[in-house]
């Protein structure tokens, strides 16, 4: 990126269609158009999350260049055309949803331009009629067609919405006039992928209503209602709000901020504004138009001149804003929100007879050069000198603490309570017979903080126990600033979970969380956060030590039970990767899991009715007519074979 331009921008677009002139509302603009925009505004600015956007106001972080890309009303074209050119130039944006237009065939405004122009002949006695069946809509006194035009639109806009659609309906039938082919807003089933890179949800309210003309309860059960729909839909509260028409006031952002946003936005009505980002609740937006490249760089440059040493920078984290709220945290934020103390990260150890490692364990995670950590360790009803090795560990440094399961819920389960005590912005795991490396939790957050990324990645070794510097293989990493997983292959085996650290917002809803497998329970996890990221990034340092010798509940015991869970974990995983993004699992976890099975079950005496379940869910899974039982390669008869065979096909596939 060449960085030309210093002043902060957040664009605004709203459908992206072959369209004359922006349509009749000038705010439509083409794929192509649309594109030229993107290839300018990645080359020449910063482009993050709205949300990261916000953050870096917040925080006082480096402002210069930054944009953040908005689309208004979550139309179903942003989907089709806007999100493949996004994804081209890995340019992340965020998307407003009114939610009670989601799965509506229109919106009513922009039938009304068809209307006004469809029938002109009838047009005066349509509008007497409709007065006289709409009073408190049609004004009776307009003296021009224009007139009437103008006070029924700006009267539709704080009318109850069913009221809107039904006047446009009932005028649409007078005039004779179809209402299909409008560009229409996402349905129910659609809405979730703005949920997903290169998208982020906010919320646009309910019903598009001018909001300050509504009452104080109706304004603040907008903003809540909204919030609690898009949760339920995509597994997290949005994060921003969008003012319906841009218009708010002191009332309308209050309501906003006690909802629990971060953040809302408005829109400029001059091509080239003065800039002014001290309320986070009233935040600038420029409409991107429809003209191509061109025509925005000559705005932007306006718009640089304009604000140069004028608008208001945001290198202090002390907004009026953020000063007024300081008093009075939003509703919804939490104790661990309000924590001045919150540790940057939290490392989650579940603990079940490990008492062999445990203290060599603990050793390396307390000796990390980040200290600002919290280790939550959860002993999972050990029946050795486990618990009281934790014991006094807590007792030694009081960054420990130390959970009890009464009975052995086995790993997964263990680590969820560890997540639902976790108070740190980012998020470890590690076994309790493994180690970390000094630098590693500091060099994986330094790699979060600097990229903007939720999830970081590094390399993991597997060392021969009881020698950490007897190094058996490598799962290497390649250094990628920002990736995602839609885009990256190395992305799509969702294995490993030690090596990765998670902002800790990316499971604070409960809706990711370990399942209660014997096998498979992490990649289904890491399956789960891997999706949801908005941005990931990868460094090649080596961030976790792996022990490898047959574990007692690892992913290399051959029983039975361990046979059925790698069906259902991997059911689970290609479920989320088909809906989300099918290329993951066909070309990806699908291919790799066949090899998996293999060796799995060269360690398993199978007999009738197990090997009829092994290859009846293993057409399920694939459906290629392999008798699976039989392909198994005999020679694979030990951990370490089938240790090597499964990282050199990590390797040779995705290398």
């Amino acid at each position: 990126m060449n960085e030309h331009y210093r002043t902060p921008v957040i664009l605004m677009y709203h459908s992206v269609r072959d369209s004359v002139d922006g349509g009749p509302y000038g705010i439509e603009i083409t794929p192509e158009k649309f594109e030229s925009q993107i290839d300018f505004l990645t080359s020449y600015f910063r482009v993050m999350p709205l949300v990261d956007f916000i953050d870096a106001l917040n925080s006082g972080a480096r402002t210069e260049g930054m944009a953040a890309i908005t689309f208004d009303d979550a139309f179903e074209d942003n989907l089709s055309a806007a999100a493949p050119i996004l994804r081209k130039y890995s340019a992340p944006a965020t998307v407003f949803a009114p939610t009670g237009y989601i799965g509506r065939s229109y919106f009513w405004w922009d039938a009304l331009p068809r209307l006004w122009s469809a029938a002109p002949e009838r047009l005066a006695e349509a509008e007497q009629a409709i007065r006289t069946r709409f009073p408190d809509i049609a004004p009776q006194a307009a003296s021009s067609s224009a007139q009437f035009q103008t006070a029924v639109w700006d009267r539709l806009r704080r009318v109850p919405m069913d009221l809107a659609y039904q006047f446009t309906e009932e005028f649409a039938a007078r005039l004779g006039v179809s209402l299909e082919n409008l560009p229409r807003p996402a349905t129910e089933s659609e809405l979730p992928q703005f949920g997903r890179w290169p998208f982020d949800l906010g919320s646009h309210g309910v019903s598009h209503r001018v909001l300050s003309s509504l009452t104080m309860d109706d304004m603040h059960e907008e903003a809540r209602s909204s919030r609690r729909f898009l949760q339920d839909r995509i597994g997290r509260p949005p994060a921003t709000f969008c003012y319906p028409f841009g218009l708010s006031d002191r009332d309308v952002r209050n309501a906003v901020r006690d909802a629990g946003y971060a953040g809302a936005v408005n829109v400029m009505s001059s091509d080239a504004p003065i800039l002014n980002y001290g309320d986070l609740f009233d935040l600038p937006r420029i409409d991107g138009g429809f003209e191509d490249a061109g025509n925005l760089a000559v705005r932007m440059r306006k718009v640089e001149e304009i604000n140069a040493g004028a608008f208001i920078a945001a290198r202090s984290a002390r907004f009026a804003s953020v000063a007024a709220n300081a008093q009075q945290q939003p509703k919804g934020a939490s104790q661990r929100e309000r924590n001045s103390d919150r540790p940057d990260v939290s490392i989650i150890i579940p603990v079940f007879n490990a008492a062999p490692y445990l203290e060599e364990c603990l050793d390396s995670v307390l000796g990390q050069s980040l200290e600002t950590i919290e280790v939550i360790c959860v002993d999972d009803a050990s029946t050795d000198d486990s618990a009281k090795i934790l014991q006094e560990a807590a007792d030694r440094d009081p960054r420990v603490r130390v959970l009890s399961n009464p009975d052995n819920l086995g790993a997964g389960p263990s680590r969820n309570r560890g997540l639902d005590a976790a108070r740190g912005r980012f998020l470890r795991v590690v076994d309790a017979d493994d180690l970390l490396p000094r630098d590693s939790t500091q060099v994986l957050l330094s790699r979060a903080v600097a990229s903007g990324a939720d999830l970081v990645r590094g390399a993991l070794t597997c060392f021969a126990d009881p020698d950490p510097g007897k190094i058996e293989f490598v799962i290497a990493t390649r250094d990628r600033v920002s990736t995602t997983f839609f885009d990256d292959r190395e992305l799509w085996i969702p294995y490993w979970h030690p090596s990765y650290l998670l902002a800790s917002d990316l499971l604070h809803d409960g809706s990711i969380r370990y399942p209660a497998l014997q096998y498979g329970e992490d990649p289904v996890f890491m399956a789960k956060v891997l999706t949801k990221s908005r941005r990931t990034s990868v460094i090649a340092d080596v961030v976790y030590l792996y022990r490898r010798y047959p574990k007692s509940t690892g992913s290399l015991g051959g029983n039975f039970a361990h046979v059925v869970d790698f069906f259902r974990h991997a059911s689970l995983v290609k479920a989320l990767f088909l809906e989300c993004h099918p290329p993951a699992w066909i070309e990806g976890y699908g291919a790799f899991l066949k090899s998996e099975l293999r060796g799995l079950l060269s360690r398993c005496t199978l007999d009738g009715d197990q090997t009829s379940y092994v290859n009846i869910e293993a057409q399920k899974l694939w459906g290629n007519g392999e008798l699976v039982v039989d392909a198994v390669p005999q020679d694979v008869r030990n951990i370490a074979e089938l240790k090597n065979v499964r990282s050199q096909c990590v390797l040779q596939e995705f290398a």
